[in-house]
């Protein structure tokens, strides 16, 4: 059977090829303005990374590539799939912070869009999903949840980047950094678990064990409070188990949230 030229477009994707496609938009991608006339790194460094919160000790985008591991030498001998994700997320973060600092009277060029429509099919095409803070001025690819992104919804904005950031993907193997989160969270499983046991009596338990067992809340390596079965899990044991933690707290607070709309719906019942 013939295949129109769409159904060939769609076939599997050549990453490779998408990311070289990615970084010459990147390149090519211009800004137009009253005495303007950029790349946008070169915007970035002239007129941005000065203004953006996120820039820590770095000072031009050269040096950041640098340090990121995504310099144009390390492109060309081939990045792995966390470095390929590391170069979107940079780009994603400089096109964001030259958007925010552009002149009104500038406009970008044509590859600025494809560029950006470029990235988020890449990033689609590795299921994983943008998530865009513009009080802290960041940009993060995280693997797609749809739970995570509707707890993040429901938080203060403290605790919605934690509750976002414990999918990226650089926290794989993380176990400090999964472990402060869980802490967070925790902390505000306590302040709903009374309302959380009326709903799920037996889920609030589980989480509670968990919590309490797996060195999160307390020290159950050593000392009164250690575990002999947390004391002999693998790092990688450790990891699943806080995994499972995070998606418990997560239904967990989902469950909390939708207990008005169920009271709603058997006010309902009770008329009909």
């Amino acid at each position: 059977m013939r295949r129109n030229i769409f159904d060939i477009l769609e076939e599997e994707m050549n990453l490779e090829y998408e990311i070289e496609t990615i970084v010459n938009l990147f390149n090519e991608a211009r800004i137009y303005g009253f005495n303007i006339n950029y790349s946008i790194e070169d915007y970035f460094d002239q007129e941005c990374i000065h203004l953006w919160k996120n820039r820590k000790y770095v000072t031009s985008s050269k040096q950041m590539r640098e340090r990121l591991g995504i310099t144009n030498e390390d492109i060309k001998e081939g990045l792995d799939d966390k470095k390929i994700l590391v170069l979107l997320e940079y780009i994603l973060n400089v096109m964001a912070v030259c958007n925010a600092y552009m002149p009104e009277d500038s406009e970008w060029s044509k590859e600025f869009e494809m560029l950006y429509q470029n990235v988020v099919n890449v990033v689609n095409s590795l299921n994983y999903e943008i998530k865009v803070f513009e009080k802290e001025e960041r940009t993060i690819l995280v693997e797609k949840s749809a739970a995570a992104t509707a707890v993040a919804e429901i938080m203060d904005e403290e605790t919605a980047y934690p509750v976002i950031e414990y999918n990226h993907y650089l926290l794989k193997g993380d176990l400090s950094r999964k472990k402060q989160i869980l802490k967070l969270l925790a902390d505000k499983f306590e302040g709903k678990k009374k309302q959380i046991k009326s709903i799920n009596n037996s889920l609030a338990s589980e989480i509670g064990c968990l919590l309490n067992k797996l060195n999160i809340r307390h020290n159950n390596v050593e000392g009164e409070k250690a575990e002999v079965f947390t004391q002999q899990l693998s790092p990688e044991e450790l990891e699943e188990w806080y995994d499972d933690t995070y998606q418990l707290l997560l239904l967990a607070f989902l469950e909390e949230d939708n207990m008005k709309r169920r009271q709603k719906v058997k006010d309902l019942q009770r008329q009909l």
